[in-house]
C-alpha cells in the first residue's frame, strides 16, 4: 500500500478492514472487547473513538498495533495476539466464565491438548 493511499485510511476503515480480515461480525468484535455492536458501527464510521482501554483490546483481538489502527503504520505483531476464529472463540468462552472457574477451564484446555497431540500407538 502507498503512503498516499495509507493516509487516506481512516481509523475506521483500519478497524474494519482488520475485523474483516478475521472473519468477524461487528456484534462478535464487540462482544470480545466488552462494547455495543453499535459501539463498533460508531468506531467504525470515524463517529467516535475508542477509550485507550477499548483501543488495546482492539488491537490485541484484531492482532495489530495501537500504532496501525491510529496511523496505518504497522509494527511486527505480538505473538500473544489470537491467531484465528478458533483462539478468538476459547478467549471468548474464557472471558465470559467466572474468573473463579478459569483454572478448570485451563486444566480442560491442557487435557484436551494432550489427547490431539499424543503421538499414535503402534498396533
Amino acid at each position: 500500500m502507498s503512503t498516499r493511499a495509507r493516509i487516506a485510511e481512516s481509523f475506521g476503515d483500519r478497524l474494519q478492514k482488520k475485523r474483516l480480515e478475521l472473519g468477524l461480525t461487528q456484534k462478535e468484535l464487540a462482544a470480545l472487547i466488552g462494547v455495543t455492536p453499535g459501539a463498533i458501527t460508531q468506531y467504525e464510521g470515524d463517529l467516535s473513538s475508542p477509550s485507550k482501554e477499548r483501543l488495546e483490546a482492539l488491537g490485541k483481538t484484531l492482532r495489530c498495533s495501537i500504532d496501525y489502527l491510529m496511523s496505518g503504520h504497522q509494527a511486527s505483531s505480538p505473538s500473544n495476539f489470537a491467531r484465528d476464529k478458533t483462539e478468538i472463540e476459547v478467549l471468548r468462552i474464557i472471558r465470559q466464565a467466572p474468573v473463579d472457574s478459569h483454572p478448570g477451564i485451563l486444566a480442560a484446555l491442557r487435557a484436551a491438548a494432550r489427547l490431539v497431540t499424543r503421538p499414535a500407538r503402534a498396533s
